[in-house]
């Protein structure tokens, strides 16, 4: 039978210009280059690269040839599942799905049908279409092909993987692994359960998955890697240390996985780090990344030898230089380090800044004790660094006692103190505020504390100011509120509520009673003071307000001068003004998009006629 097909075949070579073998030659060169970008794919461990793209490329134009000009023959389905899988394997996704679906719908008895169905699951995943994915697989999992049923098992195991759901990752390799798959897919299956055991922290089940792969022969070099350092990694975290950088230098001594010799020097990096050694770490790092400068896994090893320096805040400039040379993400790496590594060059940045500024505000001391305060922040909360962090508020405490900085100075230390392995529970945090509250009740920061616990605020001005809102909001009319705000003012000066009753006041005179004058006044009062940690917000708001009304009358003359530009061009040339009031109609609610020169021009100052003034 072979010999009769392979003479037949050299027949239909020979006789291309017949009408029934020219359809079996467009195929045959469909197939032929198929199979050998499948080649050359398998060569780079199942990755499409260059020579096969180029092989998938000549496989869909053969393939088209057929079902273009000869879309009776028999070959056709074939031809579409070639392209398909050509499509697919280039990652066009979205045509490979067009194609599986044209391929089902045309030949829903096609002998390729539940393959087709798999590779449209398969083309929705990479385009991270994950519903519709789950709903192609779960149709076919109802399949009797066992080896059909694993593949979508697997592929569910994906999808789980892919969205770091760790417990549905378990669940679909599990669930692989009961069908008896077969060897390949019985491999995979268990790297997928060693993973989600992994991140699940269960380390000695992983180690109890994954172990038993060692003996299992054979496998793909991409399996053998991941398997490993999984496996490598829980041991380490078992503390097993010696016997899992036994495993990577076990990898590292044979020349078939040099391609990931920086990954596997980057893992025992990471173990070092475990084992407490971060010198040896950071050394190991270094190397690395100084053999393979252009990989991804170097950005990672500049990002730790990073975390490795910034442990000591004196070296904190040492610690920006390695995360500067982690670089920029590259096209579809999700890794966060990259964004880790600027967020800490921005805080590294800050906290030279405030370390200047203090010694630049050298006898201001309440400058000094606001910057120190934030720089308490900066080491509790960017830094991980509450040690640091106390160290300034201590500081604060004794040289600007009584102040709103040094209550919550107090606060933070008193915290800190309660602490146990860097965590603190919800009735141990409650019972510091309660103290604070009860030994500063007056306080502005006991206010915050309050409506944090949910404690009603019984502050005499809390309650004042409450009382003005309340008759606001009743719909009082302004004479009888605004004495109420006043009274705020005049009897509590110095607390928060004071200003915000000024604030109000402003606005209130403003809007409500039509006298601008005294709206502008309050306005000027409270915009001349210094700013305090209480009225800093309030004060600021007052000054931006009265730049607007300084800046008032230059806006205005702007647009009087917008507007006479525009009634002279109107005069001039009626008709091409005309047509700008046209386009400007289409866009007086939104940006002049694909306008250029004096059309755009005539637009906005259409835009502001329009809203400025009616005919």
């Amino acid at each position: 039978m072979k010999t009769n097909k392979a003479i037949l075949s050299l027949l239909c070579l020979f006789l291309l210009f017949d009408s029934g073998c020219a359809y079996f030659n467009a195929f045959y060169l469909a197939k032929r280059n198929f199979r050998d970008g499948e080649f050359e794919r398998g060569k780079n461990e199942g990755i499409s690269n260059q020579t096969s793209n180029k092989n998938y490329r000549e496989a869909v134009k053969w393939a088209r040839e057929v079902i273009a000009e000869y879309p009776d023959s028999k070959y056709v389905d074939d031809s579409m599942y070639i392209i398909s899988l050509s499509q697919y394997y280039q990652k066009n996704y979205t045509m490979a799905r067009s194609q599986l679906d044209e391929l089902l719908r045309t030949f829903p008895e096609s002998e390729y049908r539940e393959e087709a169905k798999y590779y449209k699951a398969l083309s929705y995943i990479g385009l991270e279409q994950y519903e519709n994915a789950i709903l192609v697989l779960d149709d076919l999992i109802k399949t009797d092909d066992s080896d059909m049923k694993s593949q979508a098992g697997l592929a569910y195991a994906e999808i789980a993987e892919l969205n770091e759901r760790w417990d549905g990752l378990l669940e679909a390799a599990e669930t692989v692994l009961g069908m008896k798959p077969g060897r390949n897919e019985f491999i995979k299956a268990c790297i997928y359960k060693g993973e989600a055991l992994y991140n699940l922290e269960r380390y000695e089940e992983c180690v109890e998955v994954l172990e038993p792969l060692e003996d299992f022969g054979k496998m793909d070099i991409d399996s053998k890697v991941n398997y490993t350092i999984r496996l490598a990694q829980s041991q380490a975290q078992l503390e097993s240390y010696d016997k899992a950088l036994s495993l990577l230098s076990v990898l590292e001594s044979k020349g078939e996985f040099m391609p990931y010799h920086d990954e596997l020097s980057l893992e025992k990096g990471f173990i070092y780090e475990l084992q407490g050694d971060d010198e040896l770490a950071a050394e190991t790092y270094t190397l690395m990344a100084a053999d393979y400068p252009d990989s991804v896994a170097a950005d990672d090893a500049w990002y730790r030898v990073g975390v490795i320096t910034l442990k000591d805040l004196s070296l904190a400039n040492d610690a920006r230089q390695s995360f500067e040379k982690v670089g920029q993400q590259p096209p579809n790496v999700t890794a966060p380090y990259y964004v880790d590594a600027k967020q800490k060059i921005a805080n590294i940045d800050s906290l030279n800044a405030h370390l200047s500024r203090i010694k630049e505000y050298e006898g201001d001391i309440e400058k000094i004790t606001k910057t120190r305060f934030s720089l308490g922040g900066l080491y509790m909360f960017m830094f991980d660094r509450p040690d640091s962090a106390a160290g300034q508020y201590q500081t604060i405490l004794r040289d600007a006692p009584g102040t709103e900085f040094a209550i919550m100075s107090d606060f933070y230390i008193r915290r800190f103190s309660a602490m146990e392995d860097g965590q603190i529970d919800e009735a141990t945090e409650r019972a510091v505020a309660e103290e604070i509250i009860t030994e500063y009740p007056s306080s502005d920061f006991a206010v915050t504390l309050r409506n944090y616990i949910g404690v009603t605020d019984n502050t005499p001005h809390v309650i004042a100011l409450q009382k003005a809102e309340d008759a606001r909001n009743s719909g009082a009319s302004w004479e009888e509120y605004l004495p109420l705000y006043q009274e705020v003012a005049d009897n509590y000066p110095e607390s928060r509520s004071a200003y915000q009753a000024r604030l109000n006041l402003a606005y209130y005179y403003e809007h409500d009673a039509g006298d601008s004058e005294k709206s502008v006044e309050i306005y000027r009062e409270l915009a001349d003071e210094t700013p305090s940690f209480i009225s800093e917000m309030y004060v600021e708001t007052a000054r931006d307000k009265i730049r607007y009304l300084e800046e008032e009358p230059a806006l205005l003359e702007e647009i009087r001068t917008y507007i006479a530009d525009f009634d002279m061009r109107r005069e001039e040339s009626p008709n091409e003004t005309q047509a700008a009031d046209n386009i400007a109609v289409a866009v007086i609610d939104s940006p002049e998009k694909g306008l250029t020169g004096f059309q755009r021009i005539r637009a906005r100052n259409a835009r502001i006629r329009s809203r400025y003034y009616s005919d």
